[in-house]
């Protein structure tokens, strides 16, 4: 089993439609925008306006939101589904769906291309002294990795490599906890710990959107039988 979103596109200038496991997608190329809608309704369940950079690969930015909403309807649901429409009521769309696509809009950048555009993200948004990363190319490809450093404001540093983008944040994210944090524990510094700890929750998940061998649908709790439901109620 391996992650797909059926795309299908609908005009010549870029427009698309794309299905996922929970949502259909519609992009609109002139407007730059984006309908999500429920499979089995022909209304607009959300309509999303996008930064411009999207335009860069509009298709990839919806393939990751719908890795995404599945990882984040796992999270919600104990495991139990990856549609996230079964797993949140109405009234609570519009902030699910901001701190999905804040995700989504994040891990676009994870690219090597953009590189220095996701870190200089980072930086500013954790308010850190210096984050560095970078593609160490290599005349065999097979040898080429990423490297990654973040230096925070108390001046506490980690650093990283990886030989894919995805290994690398989730190498990443495993470091600020076990180097970075600790030292940054303490009354004048307590923001800084709690804003890693978050840094560290976002890089883990867009490593398992990246992750190309990554499916949310494997990680789905097996269904328990009738009987063994009475068991364990027994």
């Amino acid at each position: 089993m391996t992650f797909t979103l059926r795309c299908q596109k609908t005009c010549l200038d870029g427009s698309f439609e794309a299905w996922g496991v929970g949502f259909h997608y519609k992009y609109d190329a002139p407007s730059n925008s984006l309908s999500v809608f429920k499979p089995e309704n022909a209304w607009g369940m959300l309509d999303i306006s996008l930064p411009r950079k999207i335009e860069e690969n509009p298709m990839l930015f919806v393939q990751h939101l719908e890795k995404v909403s599945q990882i984040k309807s796992l999270i919600l649901s104990n495991n139990e589904t990856v549609r996230l429409c079964e797993t949140i009521v109405p009234d609570k769309l519009s902030a699910i769906a901001k701190s999905v696509s804040r995700l989504a809009l994040s891990s676009f950048d994870a690219r090597p291309e953009k590189l220095a555009r996701f870190a200089k993200a980072m930086q500013r948004q954790y308010l850190l002294q210096s984050v560095e990363m970078n593609y160490i190319n290599a005349r065999d490809v097979k040898n080429a990795f990423f490297t990654a450093s973040i230096t925070t404001k108390k001046g506490n540093r980690t650093d990283a490599s990886a030989a894919s983008i995805s290994l690398l944040l989730r190498e990443l994210s495993e470091k600020i906890v076990r180097d970075l944090m600790t030292r940054e524990f303490g009354s004048a510094h307590q923001g800084s710990a709690d804003r890693l700890l978050v840094l560290s929750s976002r890089l883990s998940i867009i490593s398992r959107i990246l992750d190309e061998n990554y499916t949310p649908e494997k990680s789905i709790k097996p269904a328990q039988s009738s009987d063994h439901k009475k068991e364990i109620l027994s």
